[in-house]
């Protein structure tokens, strides 16, 4: 589906073990039957924001956070799909949606609807395992990740939800194609539902993981847990069509956020923390 500091480079360890040995894996998977499932999590209230590190500013607002870099260690791979000026409309409508609320027509809806929609019977074809390296990275690196629910938005045919499922005791897989969903490769907890309204309690998601996929701030602020952890992956990094740069995402999020970055493969990988009183 603006600049910052970057801190010298320090080692993270999750308290999640990834085999990154498995890529071929996900093809062996069977399809699943659409189930819908309500997150019954306990409702958290938001906890009170500090500033801390350096200020940037983004659309005009003063932002602050602090980024850490990880050093690649998954190296690139050729092959990496090039798509160049192809892909600027998706990111130009990405950026607009992360902005403004207000861009997320319904006719816009409508549109990327149709679009997953029909393209969802040839959307496995184009898995490969080139594209699981910045996910698994993140969840070897980016942690530790909290327990609890792992949302999954946007999940499309569910080429990443084994991953997930591996790394993550209860995930539940969102998308606003029914079609995708219908198509899934593996068996679980799938709804389908527009990630501008989601339809999860405040507060009950422990990770939010967004791959390739549109952001919607406040949304995305007001599911995930004050000790939650948001992950966000480009598979194929800037090429990506649905692309965000790591540190545009956390300045487009309410308040103040932490990140750990880094690249692996053809992709990239974020993820970001509250910075609570």
């Amino acid at each position: 589906m603006g600049a910052c500091s970057v801190l010298p480079t320090r080692s993270c360890t999750a308290r999640i073990s990834v085999n990154p040995l498995r890529a071929s894996a996900w093809r062996q998977r069977s399809r699943a039957s659409i189930k819908a499932v309500c997150v019954d999590a306990r409702h958290r209230e938001s906890g009170l924001l500090r500033e801390r590190a350096t200020p940037v500013r983004f659309d005009g607002v003063a932002r602050s956070m602090t980024m850490v870099e990880l050093p690649r260690v998954i190296p690139d791979q050729p092959g990496r799909p090039a798509w160049g000026d192809v892909a600027r409309p998706m990111q130009e409508l990405t950026r607009a949606i992360s902005l403004d609320r207000d861009a997320w027509t319904p006719e816009r809806v409508a549109q990327i609807r149709s679009f997953f929609d029909s393209a969802a019977s040839g959307w496995r074809d184009r898995d490969a395992p080139e594209r699981h390296d910045a996910l698994l990275d993140a969840l070897t690196r980016g942690g530790p990740f909290p327990s609890g629910w792992c949302v999954e938005v946007g999940s499309g045919t569910g080429n990443a939800t084994a991953d997930l499922q591996q790394a993550f005791h209860d995930v539940v897989s969102l998308d606003l194609s029914r079609e995708m969903l219908r198509l899934a490769s593996v068996r679980g907890q799938l709804m389908q539902s527009d990630a501008s309204a989601l339809p999860l309690r405040t507060g009950s998601a422990a990770v939010v993981v967004l791959i390739n996929m549109f952001l919607f701030p406040a949304e995305t602020s007001r599911v995930l847990a004050d000790d939650g952890v948001l992950l966000w992956v480009s598979t194929n990094g800037e090429e990506t069509p649905i692309y965000l740069p790591p540190a545009d995402v956390l300045s487009a999020l309410p308040g103040t956020w932490d990140g750990t970055t880094s690249q692996a493969g053809w992709g990239t990988w974020l993820t970001g923390r509250r910075v609570n009183a």
